[in-house]
């Protein structure tokens, strides 16, 4: 394709996988971040219930991307798998930086209207 096929070929190989693994580790993240956010937001604070819904779907999200996107899929696509250490380091480093923005963002939350609890308004 180009002179350089080899080198575009190791590089851009990687962005199916990237992509894949980005999509696809946001659905499963998401889905259970706003399970555990719907069971906790009438039951706790609601700095508590978005704080809680991101511990655990934080880690999850990163670990998933990580995984998928630079060891699972790679190989696929004709790239390399990235060793499991590295893959993990990159997915710490999500981590810090997502719970940096998360702690950072907390008192956002309080700038959104929260809607009166169903059984409040008598729908149990």
């Amino acid at each position: 394709f180009f002179s350089l096929g080899d080198a575009w070929t190791g590089i851009f190989s990687l962005v199916p996988s990237i992509a894949i693994g980005s999509i696809t580790a946001e659905v499963i993240s998401q889905l259970v971040d706003t399970e555990v956010y719907h069971a906790l937001r009438w039951k706790v604070p609601q700095w508590a219930a978005v704080l809680f819904s991101n511990v655990v779907s934080l880690p999850l999200d990163s670990i998933v991307f990580g995984l998928l996107a630079f060891m699972i899929l790679p190989p696929g696509f004709g790239a390399q798998s990235t060793p499991f250490t590295v893959a993990m380091s990159l997915a710490f480093g999500q981590i810090v930086v997502k719970t940096i923005v998360t702690v950072l963002s907390l008192p956002l939350i309080y700038l959104v209207r929260r809607r009166v609890a169903p059984s409040a308004v008598g729908v149990a």
